[in-house]
C-alpha cells in the first residue's frame, strides 16, 4: 500500500488493485487478472457490539446476477427487526418489505427479508458501513452483493471534495479501477481503466453530482461512463453507487475512497 491508500495484492490465482480509507475502516479491491473480473470489500471488525448499536436508517446499493441493480433505504430498530424499500431499480419495478436480523459482538450481520432473501455481512467498527451478500440462493438463481451506509444530516456537495480512487464491477463483465477529482461544488473529472479484460485503454470523463442532506448521491456520467445513484458516508471518505439504466445493456455497482492526504 502506498501513502495515498492505494493497495496492491498479488496472489496465486488472481491479482488485485484497490484502496483503503484513511482510517483503515474499509478496503475495496478489484481483480485485475484477465477473464476473472470481480469486486471485493472488507471492513475493520468491531468489538463489544450489541443489537441496539445498529439502530438507524441506512442508504443501500445492491447488485445481483439477474442482472439487476437498485438503490434504497434500510431501517433497523436495534431490536432485531427492520424494513427495506427500493426507490430506484434497473428493473423498473420497486419493492419493499420487512426483515429480521441479528448482530454479533464483532459486527457479523445476518438477516432474512420478507421477499425470501437471506443476507450475511459485516459492519465496520463505527457501524457507518455495512457490506453484505445473499447467503442463500433464491429460486436457485439470485445471488447478490450490497453495500449500505448510515444516513447523515446537513450534508451537501461540499462533503465530496478532493481526489478519490474508484473501483467498480460492470455487467460486461469487467472490473474498473480509476481516479477522479471532485470540486466540492457538484463537478468532477477523472480517468478509469477496465481491469481483468484484454483492453488496455483508459477512458476520461467528467460530470456533475448532487448530495442530499442525508447523503444520497446522484451523478450524471459516473466515472465509468454511466449515471449513478448511491450514498456517501457523513465524513465524505467513502461512497457506493449503482448504475440502474439498463437501456444501454450495461449496469454496474461501484465504490470510491478518498485518497489519504
Amino acid at each position: 500500500m502506498d501513502s495515498t491508500g492505494k493497495y496492491f495484492e498479488k496472489g496465486d490465482n488472481a491479482d488485485g488493485i484497490g484502496a483503503m480509507t484513511n482510517d483503515g475502516e474499509v478496503i475495496v479491491m478489484v481483480n485485475t487478472s484477465s477473464g476473472n473480473p470481480a469486486l471485493a470489500m472488507s471492513v475493520r471488525a468491531p468489538s463489544g457490539l450489541s443489537l441496539a448499536d445498529s439502530a438507524g436508517t441506512y442508504h443501500y446499493v445492491w447488485a445481483e446476477n439477474v442482472p439487476a441493480t437498485s438503490y434504497g433505504t434500510i431501517t433497523l430498530d436495534g431490536a432485531g427487526s427492520g424494513t427495506w424499500s427500493q426507490s430506484v431499480s434497473s428493473t423498473g419495478s420497486l419493492s419493499s418489505g420487512t426483515l429480521t436480523y441479528s448482530l454479533s459482538s464483532d459486527g457479523v450481520f445476518t438477516a432474512t427479508q420478507s421477499n425470501g432473501y437471506e443476507l450475511k455481512g459485516a459492519f465496520n467498527s463505527d457501524l457507518s458501513v455495512l457490506t453484505y451478500y445473499s447467503s442463500a440462493l433464491l429460486n436457485n438463481t439470485y445471488k447478490g452483493f450490497g453495500v449500505a451506509g448510515k444516513q447523515g444530516s446537513s450534508l451537501s456537495a461540499s462533503n465530496v471534495l478532493g481526489d478519490y480512487y474508484y473501483m467498480g464491477y460492470v455487467k460486461s463483465p469487467a472490473s474498473i479501477f480509476g481516479q477522479f477529482t471532485a470540486d466540492g461544488k457538484g463537478g468532477y473529472s477523472g480517468l478509469s481503466k477496465l481491469e481483468g479484460t484484454s483492453s488496455s485503454a483508459f477512458a476520461t470523463t467528467s460530470g456533475s453530482y448532487t448530495i442530499s442532506s442525508s447523503g444520497k448521491f446522484t451523478s450524471t456520467t459516473m466515472i465509468s461512463g454511466y449515471n449513478g445513484v448511491g450514498f456517501i458516508t457523513p465524513d465524505g471518505s467513502f461512497m457506493a453507487m449503482v448504475d440502474t439504466d439498463i437501456s444501454d445493456n450495461s449496469i454496474s455497482i461501484s465504490t470510491a475512497i478518498r485518497k489519504s492526504q
